[in-house]
């Protein structure tokens, strides 16, 4: 029995591969999943749990480096970073974007990076991640990688209220992001990025304050149908309502 009992504290000892095997990725979520149950209950999310949730995912990361369960696992610390104090933020930020360049900068689904968390993360954070944007796109020899972080990086610089010398500028870039990587796919199976680039485009254009509306076609409640413009020169009120 005795010799039992060493022979698992040896086993616990080794740290690194018998917690790549013990934690996962699934286990971390759903430990993050209670967390937030718990603070439902108590109005608060207990940082030094969040903080723990952190350093194990990171921990994870790192006994799976460059491997898919890396990438998977940063991608999910960039997404609850803003749970955590501006201290830890802005440390566990750092270490996370300099392993997901070391180890997939070339990688194609590191434009989900520069699409999502890279092109949205402000506050203390976003001088940072304007630098990883640019650095990114220097470094990376994948062209849809190029294109996210050209396209982060105009998202970024138009900002809540653009004007509209800020809105052309941002459709001439788009456009000629269209034209130089408009047939490669886009990130998180949107399609290619001509289409989502022209979304971005036309709500520049046709969505802003100040454009004219485009027309839409409904029906009243007595099912007759009718059209934005009938209304022309009429102060207007939509009502957008949905249920789940």
């Amino acid at each position: 029995m005795k010799r039992l009992l060493l022979m698992a504290g040896a086993l616990l000892l080794l740290g690194g591969g018998l917690r790549a095997q013990e934690d996962s990725l699934e286990k971390i979520q759903k430990d993050l999943r209670s967390l937030f149950a718990d603070a439902r209950k108590s109005g608060q999310i207990d940082p030094a749990r969040m903080a723990g949730l952190v350093d194990r995912t990171m921990d994870f990361a790192t006994d799976h480096k460059g491997a898919d369960e890396a990438f998977e696992a940063y991608t999910f610390v960039l997404q609850i970073l803003g749970y955590l104090d501006e201290e830890k933020r802005v440390e566990v930020f750092g270490e996370t974007m300099d392993a997901l360049v070391e180890s997939f900068v070339n990688s194609p689904r590191m434009a989900e990076i520069a699409f999502g968390p890279l092109r949205e993360i402000g506050g203390d954070l976003a001088a940072k991640a304007g630098e990883y944007v640019d650095s990114i796109g220097r470094e990376s020899t994948n062209p849809s990688v190029k294109c996210a972080c050209a396209f982060a990086r105009t998202a970024r610089e138009l900002g809540a209220e653009p004007s509209k010398k800020e809105r052309d500028a941002a459709v001439a870039a788009y456009k000629g992001l269209q034209k130089s990587y408009g047939e490669l796919d886009a990130p998180f199976q949107q399609g290619k990025w001509k289409d989502v680039l022209q979304g971005e485009i036309d709500e520049l254009t046709r969505f802003a304050i100040g454009a004219m509306a485009p027309d839409i076609v409904g029906k009243d409640l007595d099912g007759v149908e009718f059209k934005l413009s009938d209304y022309r020169g009429k102060v207007v009120l939509l009502d957008f309502w949905g249920y789940w």
